[in-house]
């Protein structure tokens, strides 16, 4: 029998469950599991929302078998929304601009642009760090840090500047808001602080690589204004140094917090970088994608960061009206309604996760496969989306995540001046990794 999903009582005109879910999403999503289960709706801003909670349902979402959700409907409306493009250059060119990003960023194809991460970080740390131990808060300088040296090596020096990385964190601060709906007139200043962004590329000639090349050809032929092809790269540009800055900080805080752990780590590394026979520009060895390949217990830390501190929102429209199956029955879903999977939820269920509130970092080196209801989950990382529409930047940021978190540790002594875990800053919940709430004071000193 086919069934109607349950409706969320409560919500305001106009925003719906926005100030709920925005003043505690963790909390919001929890009350409503307990009450409705693992599928409900809610209205954020005008859109209603069908939110599924169990890793199968949401697994079966990206599937897609019956064809009946668009992701490409529901990012483009986040793209002229949140990062200011027209709809028609994106349906113009969303395809092939996917197509060209699989082929250049395919887990392969990554040595050119890892090796110019590397080059690009070593010498961001000579230039703004110091040999003597340097009082500092671990997250402000993580992140203008990294957003220097990424900014740099995925567009140019131009970007790694003191006002560029301000806009950038004015922006970033507030995607949260204008991603669920939120009137843009309450926030001008993150708007201005992207459109400064967009121009900043629109006045950069300089194209770094081949993928740059490819894409900014394709804009070209189907005459895509400045603009727009601005607004697209601002897309790229924020999820890929939002989300490394984000994971960095969590890896190198809960290393500093247990130094056997970082021996590990750093043994693990050492003994990788003896297979490397190729050097950066400051003589390190480079880590090429056999040695990254090798940092398995690296790889675990990740997967187990980006499990504790991640909150990703994934959204489709349904473009016909569809009978869903889910594990707990068979829904009915209109045509031009959002489907969304919140596996933050999920990513803390005792049933699935020993111990689930403990970061745990050795997680995912012991155990491969995770059981739910009695049967494998499919999709155990849903970081990086899913199905035919799972990021095309996933195998770089991973290898983006390893060495800047290996760079770090090859480079810098940190002392934490701080005992507390900080709290997760949940305004950030549902675009991606969530950064701390509260500062913790460090000391660094270049090794």
């Amino acid at each position: 029998m086919i069934k109607h999903i349950p409706v969320v009582s409560g919500g305001l005109p106009l925003i719906g469950h926005m100030l709920d879910f925005g003043k505690d999403p963790d909390g919001f999503m929890q009350r409503c599991y307990a009450q409705y289960g693992d599928t409900f709706k809610i209205r954020l801003g005008k859109e209603a929302m069908n939110i599924l909670i169990n890793p199968h349902d949401i697994h079966e979402m990206y599937a897609n078998k019956q064809r009946a959700f668009s992701a490409t409907k529901s990012n483009r409306l986040i793209s002229q929304h949140v990062f200011g493009s027209s709809l028609d250059a994106y349906d113009r060119t969303v395809h092939a601009q996917i197509d060209i990003m699989r082929k250049h960023l395919a887990k392969n194809n990554l040595h050119d642009y890892n090796l110019k991460m590397q080059n690009t970080l070593e010498a961001v740390i000579f230039q703004e760090s110091s040999a003597h131990w340097q009082d500092i808060e671990l997250y402000s300088f993580l992140s203008r840090l990294i957003y220097k040296a990424g900014s740099a090596a995925l567009v140019s020096d131009t970007f790694a500047s003191d006002d560029s990385y301000r806009d950038f964190k004015v922006f970033d601060d507030n995607v949260f808001y204008i991603l669920g709906g939120a009137p843009k007139v309450f926030f001008r200043k993150a708007i201005a602080a992207r459109n400064r962004i967009n121009q900043r590329f629109q006045q950069t000639s300089q194209v770094s690589n081949a993928m740059q090349l490819e894409r900014y050809h394709c804009f070209e032929e189907n005459g895509i204004r400045a603009y727009d092809v601005a607004a697209n790269d601002t897309s790229i540009f924020w999820a890929a140094n939002s989300n490394t800055i984000v994971v960095a900080y969590w890896v190198i805080l809960h290393l500093y917090r247990d130094p056997s752990v970082r021996g590990l780590l750093q043994e693990e590394m050492n003994t990788a970088l003896q297979d490397s026979h190729e050097y950066s520009a400051t003589g390190k060895p480079v880590l090429t994608l056999p040695v990254l390949e090798k940092l398995k217990k690296m790889d675990s830390f990740i997967d187990e960061a980006l499990r504790h501190y991640s909150s990703i929102f994934s959204r489709r429209i349904a473009v016909k009206d569809t009978a869903f199956e889910t594990r707990n029955g068979i829904y009915h879903i209109e045509e031009g309604e959002y489907v969304a999977g919140f596996s933050r939820i999920c990513s803390f269920f005792p049933e699935i996760y020993e111990d689930p509130y403990t970061f745990q970092w050795d997680r995912y080196l012991n155990q491969k496969s995770f059981y739910y209801q009695g049967d494998k989950i499919k999709s155990m990382q849903f970081a990086f989306g899913g199905g035919q529409n799972i990021c095309p930047g996933r195998w770089f940021s991973r290898n983006e995540f390893k060495i800047v978190i290996a760079t770090l540790l090859q480079f810098f002594d940190f002392q934490l001046m701080e005992s507390h875990l900080p709290e997760v800053n949940l305004t950030r919940s549902g675009t991606g990794t969530l950064p701390p709430k509260d500062k913790i004071k460090a000391r660094y000193k270049l090794k």
